[in-house]
């Protein structure tokens, strides 16, 4: 007997067991599992031959935070380079003795990766938490992208410079000094602000066509100004209120929408709404 079903998965996380999903029919029991971005089935009474159809239509999100290499002194190489994990200062200074000068240098870090062949076609972008102050990001000796300002998380896509099924280098120049044109300095600065990659790293694995930035605006009291950053032809958007009703719908990646159902926040009622925005195809 044949047994034919679609599993689809919209998200999940990359570990060493990422996901386990059981189907139970009867006497049979039908177990598949993403292990180390293999797929593994075992099949239980019953059958002798199955049919799977898998559409992996999701986000990875991979952590990026153990192994890297660190150095104080980027222009002088990895060779004397300590290991370190993220979050990570550039320097550690005594609570007796403060001098802001002791953690401002150009510093360096570095870490290696395997692209498994199966992430072609994919998009690959690296997310910095937090990367103080100034970072130029490479992937195998090509810049990829660049960042001024440790308090702002940013985002590289390093899909072209990345080597399919072999090992990749990420380096980061990381520029821990004062500047006048970087955020938060330019004035008067009563704190200490460190420097280092001292947030995390994730490696975000998406389709080609995926959702980059959604931005909604209140221009009334029941009026929306959204904005959608996408590679995909065409988004849709859904205003849910907080019983799962949707309650305003539109297309397009840039529009004006009313919600004039759109219950108000106040401290009595205070009232969310959700703005679902699907990537559609086809």
């Amino acid at each position: 007997m044949l047994l034919s079903f679609v599993i689809e998965i919209h998200r999940a996380k990359y570990s060493p067991n990422a996901a386990v999903y059981r189907y139970h029919q009867t006497n049979t029991l039908l177990t598949l599992a993403i292990y180390q971005n293999q797929l593994h089935l075992a099949l239980h009474r019953g059958y002798d031959k199955i049919t799977l159809k898998i559409r992996r239509s999701y986000d990875m999100d991979i952590a990026f935070n153990n192994g890297w290499l660190f150095t104080e002194d980027y222009d002088a190489g990895f060779d004397k380079a300590s290991s370190v994990r993220l979050p990570h200062t550039a320097r550690e200074i005594p609570y007796n003795y403060i001098d802001c000068r002791d953690y401002q240098m150009v510093c360096g870090y570095r870490k290696s990766f395997t692209a498994p062949s199966e992430w072609q076609g994919k998009r690959l972008i690296l997310r910095f938490d937090g990367a103080a102050h100034e970072a130029t990001v490479f992937c195998n000796g090509t810049r990829v992208g660049y960042h001024a300002c440790g308090y702002t998380a940013f985002s590289v896509d390093i899909t072209d410079s990345v080597n399919f099924g072999g090992e990749n280098i990420i380096d980061v120049r990381l520029d821990t000094r004062e500047s006048l044109n970087i955020p938060p300095f330019g004035f008067v600065i009563d704190y200490l602000c460190y420097g280092g990659l001292y947030r995390e790293v994730t490696l975000e694995v998406k389709d080609p066509e995926y959702i980059k930035e959604v931005l909604i605006e209140n221009t009334g009291l029941h009026e929306l100004r959204v904005r959608i950053e996408s590679e995909c032809e065409s988004v849709a958007t859904d205003i849910v209120d907080g019983s799962g009703k949707v309650i305003a719908s539109a297309c397009g990646k840039a529009f004006e929408l009313s919600v004039p159902n759109a219950q108000l926040w106040s401290l009595d009622s205070p009232a969310l709404h959700t703005a679902r925005v699907r990537a559609m195809r086809g």
